[in-house]
């Protein structure tokens, strides 16, 4: 059984409107928690333009996709990939979660892992898609 699910935050398209990368991150995030029957499901993203933050638009999208309120932990202070593996670190390591997934789209997949990774977290990556519309590139521009 996996213990965790952990879905990094993506910008918003307006206050409170999940952008694509975001809508995408988390409904992969979501099929892989119930898919590998995880204890919990923890979103994190904070405030990085106007309020509120990715981890809170994430709770809401969580709890209408049918996750239920008790299996969702949200870690709502990271403004990029270090503060993710750091603050969901912290709360994964209080909780004694080991078994964790850490979803993110596939081009930055890589980054995530090797971050978690260097802060001593023994993690496995699930990569969300991210169409056709890619830019060729970006992933060696991502700063998220």
């Amino acid at each position: 059984m996996t213990d965790a699910v952990v879905v990094l935050g993506a910008a918003m398209t307006a206050p409170g409107v999940p952008g694509p990368a975001l809508v995408r991150r988390l409904e992969h995030g979501v099929r892989v928690f119930f898919a590998r029957n995880a204890r919990y499901l923890l979103v994190s993203g904070g405030v990085v333009g106007p309020p509120p933050a990715e981890a809170q638009v994430m709770w809401g999208l969580a709890r209408a996709c049918g996750v239920p309120e008790p299996c969702i932990l949200v870690e709502d202070q990271a403004r990029n990939t270090f503060e993710n593996a750091l603050y969901a670190g912290r709360m994964l390591r209080e909780r004694g979660l080991a078994q964790v997934i850490i979803v993110t789209d596939g081009f930055h997949l890589p980054r995530a892992l090797y971050v978690f990774r260097r802060l001593g977290l023994p993690v496995a990556g699930e990569g969300a898609e991210t169409g056709r519309n890619f830019p060729p590139g970006l992933a060696s521009r991502t700063r998220r």
